[in-house]
């Protein structure tokens, strides 16, 4: 039996209810897949527009910057690997004009040594090519999980600052 202290306030029931909803609904995550190889843009583009979320494409680094500048993007799938302006040098202009943008580095087995050192520049996490559909859905939903979970502390920090304020003018 669970004792109860008292009933939860009315704005901890919305945060609560906030965060289900946000855990289950991924209409508000758009995600940019940047890579030269038409079957990763392609295969990415289905596999997560079939789980919900929004997903656009570009061929390379170029359009990909441009396309971040222009678009409100959550999480980006960056190949590294790239013709022009290498996955590196755009993980690089994203961390300084995006920080809080999630970017998945994608590489191909020969490169996990750029990998890591993408994941020491910033990227949250790598896939390897080949990768089946549930390793992208997988290493997706992580990143969208460590989203809601920022925003979620952002909210309770808010709500706490809130508190804090209506203590002192009691």
């Amino acid at each position: 039996r669970t004792k109860r202290t008292g009933p939860l306030s009315r704005t901890v029931v919305n945060q609560i209810g906030k965060l289900i909803f946000l855990m289950n609904h991924h209409e508000d995550v758009h995600i940019l897949v940047v890579d030269d190889e038409k079957i990763i843009r392609d295969g990415s583009e289905r596999i997560l527009t079939k789980e919900g979320w929004e997903v656009e494409t570009a061929e390379n680094g170029e359009q990909g910057l441009e396309l971040i500048k222009r678009g409100n993007f959550q999480i980006i799938l960056l190949d590294l690997m790239m013709p022009g302006i290498r996955g590196m040098e755009v993980l690089k202009r994203v961390r300084e004009d995006h920080p809080r943008l999630i970017v998945i580095v994608i590489t191909g087995y020969t490169t996990i040594d750029n990998a890591v050192e993408a994941m020491k520049n910033g990227a949250y996490d790598f896939i390897a090519k080949p990768f089946t559909p549930d390793q992208l859905r997988i290493v997706v939903q992580r990143a969208e999980d460590k989203l809601k979970l920022e925003h979620e502390a952002e909210l309770l920090r808010r709500e706490r600052e809130r508190s804090l304020k209506d203590i002192a003018y009691e």
